[in-house]
């Protein structure tokens, strides 16, 4: 993702945040990128009290045209996501209040460190629902604050048989758009 330019922050790679946050091991991480760019906008507005963030385009972010299939597959995949929200809440994470709020990403950055041991399994997960659910929520805190939908593109044969090295070849499969 790439902020305003006014703010000077450095673009945020999702998924090498997630990675940051399974290295580290903190708990904070999300939560504190999260707090850094809405601080700098603060900061920024108050000094430019007419200034509203210019989105700069983020390739594999931003709205694209998705085809009949991955349309139909992204309506189905958040439909169950949701269906399966509370199964999942009872099963990783009974003791948190899933509020779908910037204050939850520190229980999902938690449960990432507790299931997902290192960044490898990002890509090939032991617990793949586990892993769908908490992208899902993660999307949803997202999506909820900021606005915006879930696009789906199909990952061409190279993105389906990624590993970990060869990731940076391969855009996300998920995305959000306004």
């Amino acid at each position: 993702m790439c902020p305003d330019k006014a703010l000077g922050l450095a673009p945020l790679f999702p998924a090498r945040l997630v990675e940051h946050a399974l290295t580290e091991r903190t708990a904070r991480t999300l939560t504190d990128a999260y707090a850094a760019w809405a601080d700098a906008a603060a900061r920024h507005r108050a000094a430019n009290p007419g200034w509203t963030p210019r989105k700069q385009h983020t390739s594999g972010v931003d709205p694209f045209e998705m085809d009949e299939a991955d349309a139909v597959y992204i309506a189905g995949w958040t439909a169950e996501r949701k269906a399966v929200f509370p199964a999942w809440v009872a099963t990783y994470g009974p003791e948190t209040e899933w509020r779908f709020g910037r204050e939850s990403l520190d229980d999902v950055e938690a449960l990432l460190a507790r299931h997902v041991p290192t960044s490898t399994e990002l890509y090939l997960p032991r617990d793949p629902a586990f892993l769908d659910g908490a992208v899902w929520y993660f999307g949803e805190v997202i999506r909820r604050i900021r606005g915006g939908r879930w696009e789906y593109r199909t990952p061409s044969v190279m993105c389906r048989t990624r590993t970990p090295a060869d990731r940076t070849s391969c855009g996300p499969a998920r995305t959000m758009s306004r």
